[in-house]
């Protein structure tokens, strides 16, 4: 005879399972900042905050106003992501703010800790790394076509709206082997990745015209770090790492030693 189920889909609301996928999350120490001592609106937790842009990317909401209005509707998310149901839901300029004002490194430190966590469950093994990289265009007249702009992808002359933008090239093969070439002004993200389960272990962005040859060794290192971590805990090593385009000549010529392949697409 088979035994009844005592729970249904319907007893089990989405707050449960957000809450146990934010229970791993590490926190920010301290978790509000100091008030300042003019006064000033209320703080917001920002482990909270951080729990909202996690679900945001989960979800993939299009905008802040998009989460915002996800939470009016739905108290219980609110709960789950640490904000008391009872109230308003934080406004878009408090997540905009919080986004501007979030220090880097430690959000580096939570992704490190999470790494870690997963490498010491088994969860990815660092044998296979690849190297990828995406453009991110620049928000400056030049990238619009529709605007007149004199010399608009002469690299010689620098955008005021982004100076730190640089000249990029996009190849794209849409039909079969006629290639289209696009120029952009902008900057390419540069991703680390294990091929086994498709998860980035490291990140680093930077301006278009660089080329990924020259950062295939310092980034292949960072990922090797990453599932090789020094005795003693993460958190004691996260701190060399902040500069993770540099891992030392130690390391340099170890993975100089070892050989590469290029993947055809």
């Amino acid at each position: 005879m088979e035994q009844q189920k005592l729970f249904h889909a319907e007893h089990l609301p989405a707050r449960l399972a957000y809450q146990r996928l934010f229970a791993h999350l590490p926190t920010f120490q301290p978790p509000c900042p100091q008030r300042s001592p003019r006064g000033g609106r209320p703080l917001t937790d920002r482990n909270a905050l951080l729990r909202a842009l996690i679900y945001r990317a989960l979800r993939r909401l299009a905008s802040l106003s998009d989460l915002v209005q996800a939470f009016r509707e739905n108290p219980a998310l609110m709960e789950a992501t640490g904000f008391d149901p009872l109230d308003a839901p934080p406004s878009v300029e408090r997540f905009s703010a919080w986004l501007r004002e979030a220090p880097n490194e430690s959000l580096q430190d939570i992704r490190i800790q999470l790494l870690h966590a997963l490498f010491s469950e088994r969860a990815f093994s660092g044998r296979v790394l690849a190297l990828d990289s995406c453009p991110i265009p620049s928000p400056v007249r030049e990238n619009n076509l529709k605007t007149a702009v004199r010399d608009r992808f002469n690299k010689r002359r620098l955008p005021r709206g982004d100076p730190t933008a640089r000249l990029g090239v996009l190849t794209s093969f849409a039909r079969g082997d006629s290639r289209k070439v696009v120029y952009f002004w902008g900057y390419r993200n540069h991703v680390i990745v294990d091929t086994e389960t498709e998860l980035p272990l490291w990140e680093r962005t930077e301006p278009a015209d660089r080329k990924e040859s020259p950062l295939a060794v310092p980034l292949r290192g960072c990922g090797h770090r990453i599932s090789t971590p020094r005795r003693g805990g993460g958190k004691k090593c996260s701190g060399s790492w902040r500069r993770f385009g540099e891992p030392g000549p130690r390391y340099e010529s170890r993975c100089a030693a070892t050989r590469g392949f290029v993947a055809r697409s």
